[in-house]
């Protein structure tokens, strides 16, 4: 069964969590969400093939 949940951080903390390098997510301004239900749209962080995270958007 599927819940909800919360993702706090302000986007400049994840991004300096994960290393993200890719220049889209750089200037990315995503606020923290207190109420992420499912089928809504969200972010998530993947290793992509050379190692290095990477920012994927999908149906949570």
């Amino acid at each position: 069964m599927c819940r909800r949940y919360k993702r706090y951080l302000p986007w400049s903390e994840i991004h300096r969590l994960y290393r993200l390098t890719a220049p889209a997510d750089l200037g990315r301004n995503d606020a923290p969400r207190y109420n992420i239900a499912p089928t809504d749209e969200v972010p998530f962080i993947t290793t992509a093939e050379d190692g290095n995270h990477k920012v994927r958007s999908g149906r949570w």
